[in-house]
């Protein structure tokens, strides 16, 4: 089963409904949720799977941390802070991108952007944004044991003793 499905059950074990059928105009996803209906998230069917995970991580993430918010009636300064919390939460919670699991890719011999995100199965640009979840989180660097992960540019250096 590969990232997307896995996903996919998880939205449905949740009582969400996934629709790739609507073409959405400048949109990649949108979760609607309105009242006495089961929420829906609308992933665009022009995405490829590696684009379509991250998309659905990321409106499950929204899922997991609205409160009844309205995008609509939002100001731009809301709607970005909703977007942050749900990338966070995409990164975090769906699909568990700890640095610690970057750090044992790239030591099983990972050694490109590419790589990572294809091991990953998600998109390079959406490795990139969770990157940026990271940095606000850990800072630049993420240290464990005797590793150090650097997330701009993404690297990983052993200290030797």
């Amino acid at each position: 089963m590969n990232l997307y499905e896995k996903l996919e059950d998880l939205a449905y074990s949740e009582g969400i409904v996934i629709d790739r059928r609507r073409k959405l105009e400048a949109l990649s996803g949108m979760l609607v949720m309105i009242e006495g209906c089961p929420p829906i998230v609308h992933v665009s069917p022009a995405l490829n799977l590696p684009e379509s995970a991250g998309v659905l991580a990321e409106e499950l993430g929204h899922y997991y941390t609205s409160s009844g918010d309205n995008g609509f009636a939002a100001n731009k300064q809301q709607v970005d802070r909703a977007e942050e919390r749900a990338l966070r939460a995409a990164v975090r919670d769906v699909l568990q991108l700890h640095p610690d699991r970057i750090i044992a890719l790239i030591e099983a011999g990972v050694s490109t952007f590419h790589e990572l995100a294809d091991r990953l199965e998600i998109s390079e640009a959406f490795l990139a944004r969770a990157r940026l979840a990271w940095i606000a989180h850990y800072g630049l660097v993420y240290k464990r044991n005797d590793y150090s992960l650097y997330f701009d540019p993404l690297s990983l250096h052993k200290q030797h003793e």
